[in-house]
C-alpha cells in the first residue's frame, strides 16, 4: 500500500535530495530523478519493490542503479538527521536491501 504523504512535503523533500545531490557534484539524470518519484511516491519494504515499480517508468534503469541510489539517499537522510533529528525518509526501511528473493 502506497504511504500518503502531502504533495508539498514530497515536493519539499524531492527539492532538499535534488540540492544535496548536487552539492555532492551528482548530476541529476532521467533515472535518478524517476527513482527519487518512485521512492517519495511509496513505502518501500525493499529495493526490489522500488526497481520493479521505476522499470515501468523507464525500462533503462537497473537493480545497480536503484542500489547505488538508495544508498546515497540513505546517506543524506543520515547527515540530515544528525542536523535535524525530525526528518524522515520514506525508505527508512530499505535498508535491508531485498526480500531474500
Amino acid at each position: 500500500m502506497p504511504w500518503k504523504q502531502s504533495e508539498e512535503s514530497r515536493t519539499w523533500q524531492k527539492e532538499r535530495v535534488i540540492q544535496e545531490l548536487r552539492s555532492q557534484g551528482k548530476r541529476m539524470t532521467k533515472q535518478r530523478m524517476v527513482l527519487l518519484d518512485v521512492i517519495l511516491s511509496g513505502k518501500w519494504n525493499c529495493c526490489k519493490e522500488i526497481y520493479y515499480e521505476a522499470a515501468k517508468r523507464d525500462a533503462a534503469i537497473g537493480m545497480a542503479t536503484v542500489y547505488r541510489m538508495v544508498s546515497r539517499l540513505q546517506h543524506i537522510r543520515d547527515q540530515s538527521q544528525r542536523r535535524t533529528p525530525f526528518l524522515e525518509y520514506p525508505l527508512a526501511r530499505t535498508s535491508s536491501g531485498s526480500s531474500g528473493t
